[in-house]
């Protein structure tokens, strides 16, 4: 279980940094990151970030992943995987079980091994060197070691697994008969398989995180052998929130902060069913009860509609980015407005919530030459009110404040001027009453937008699992 600090108020969403530099000082170079989907037979197992770099052996940009996250995707298959730091060797051992034998015929001549130089051996025999990037992991902070992945697919060759990468998934599909999917091949999805792909997705979330407990310690005891329900997933992905988010913060009637995990009490619904229907955990699947057992299929498209929730937002066929509520403990807002004296109930509190969550995840943001498309959904009507309110740099929309400003509705595509290292601040509020709504960030470097990190701007945040350098 690790544990990071948490304290501070998040308002506008802007990264200082984007670039960072490579070691050793051969590579020094500037590169980007971009997230990345490990995949085992088209089937999502993990979440990493990779880097685009110079590969200085072709002398092109390419795409670099981490060793780390590709060690966790082979031990799924059954593969022994380690990296050894001193010698530069990355060591995969196929185990007896794998149908294939690993071809290591024909290994490249002998090269000497240094920290811009790395090999990769299979049951002990080099069959690949390449160059090697060390940089610092987004989500830890620590220093790992990054190989392009020309060279990995080589590997992966000799061992009959089929490697494809459309520069966002890195997937791996073995041979009939080898290896193991994290999917169950067949009508029935157990508790265990759904709750060991859910964990996969709850390991690489950091922002925003107190605590990495298990399943286990986040009191989640699947049967392997019962199917997985719909009500089975919200549970345990409340479970899991319940000991993995939370904050310190003083709410109304409290003489000093204290912490507070999260909790479907400060949620859109106390019902866990209810509250994935809200936020769109079951969109696309025709789930209309918690008692329904979910098909393979319906599973895949509830994990796809867990990484939106999980992320904040999700890349379009057309590179577009479309936002979702990121997920977050909602304390201070039901302390603030629900406990204190305020005309607000709870139906109402949970009518807010419920609104923000539908638009929210209608907004989208482009990057279009030198402009950001922002798309807002039309909130005109909506029971709660609803208006918008948006800050980029110098630029700004909608409700300006004050239980009885104006409001702006939305409806419409705004072109808006780019600006270096200037992240959005999107609002959603309730002109009824007080104003109460949600209100998210999303960071930016100086050359595009990168949601790595979507920030619920209306609680306090975790800082400490931010990559170095990047600060808000």
């Amino acid at each position: 279980m690790k544990k990071s600090i948490v304290g501070i108020t998040a308002t506008l969403a802007t990264l200082s940094t984007l670039y960072l530099w490579a070691t050793p000082s051969a590579m020094a170079d500037t590169y980007a990151r971009a997230n990345t989907e490990i995949a085992l037979n088209n089937s999502s197992v993990m979440n990493a970030v990779h880097l685009i770099a110079n590969d200085p052996w072709a002398g092109d940009s390419t795409s670099w992943l981490p060793v780390y996250y590709l060690d966790e995707a082979m031990q799924k298959l059954g593969f022994q995987a380690s990296w050894n730091g001193d010698s530069y060797i990355w060591s995969l051992t196929v185990p007896n079980t794998y149908r294939l034998a690993p071809d290591v015929s024909n290994p490249p001549a002998n090269q000497s091994l240094n920290s811009g130089r790395m090999a990769i051996a299979l049951n002990g025999t080099i069959v690949e060197y390449a160059p090697r990037l060390v940089a610092p992991d987004p989500y830890s902070g620590v220093e790992t070691t990054y190989v392009p992945i020309y060279y990995i697919m080589q590997v992966m060759k000799r061992v009959g697994i089929t490697p494809t990468w459309n520069g966002s998934m890195w997937n791996m599909t073995t041979p009939s008969g080898t290896g193991s999917s994290p999917t169950v091949n067949s009508n029935v999805v157990t508790q265990q398989a759904m709750a060991d792909q859910m964990w996969a997705m709850f390991d690489a979330k950091t922002w925003d995180v107190y605590t990495h407990p298990t399943m286990s310690e986040a009191g989640v005891m699947p049967s392997a052998t019962a199917p997985v329900t719909a009500g089975d997933v919200a549970n345990y992905l409340s479970d899991w929130a319940s000991h993995a988010i939370g904050y310190e913060a003083q709410g109304y009637g409290e003489t000093a902060p204290s912490f507070h995990w999260f909790s479907l009490q400060y949620e859109a619904s106390t019902n866990p069913f209810t509250w994935g229907q809200i936020y769109g955990l079951y969109d696309n699947t025709g789930v209309t009860s918690a008692n329904q057992t979910l098909t393979p299929s319906q599973v895949q498209t509830v994990l796809s509609n867990l990484q939106w929730w999980l992320n904040g937002y999700k890349v379009l066929s057309d590179g577009a980015y479309e936002l979702h509520v990121p997920l977050a403990s909602y304390y201070l807002s039901y302390a603030d407005e629900v406990n204190a004296q305020s005309p607000y109930t709870l139906a109402d509190y949970e009518a807010v919530l419920t609104e923000d969550a539908k638009f929210y995840d209608q907004v989208t943001l482009q990057k279009s030459g030198n402009d950001w498309l922002l798309t807002l959904p039309n909130t005109e009507g909506s029971p709660t009110n609803a208006v918008w309110s948006v800050y980029y740099g110098n630029w700004s929309y909608g409700y300006q404040g004050g239980p009885n400003g104006a409001g702006d509705y939305g409806g419409k595509t705004f072109n808006i001027p780019f600006q270096p290292g200037i992240g959005f601040s999107i609002g959603l509020h309730s002109l009824d009453e007080n104003a109460f709504g949600d209100g998210f960030g999303i960071p930016a470097n100086q050359t595009t937008l990168m949601p790595i990190y979507v920030i619920d701007a209306m609680t306090p945040q975790s800082t400490s699992d931010l990559p170095r350098g990047v600060t808000i």
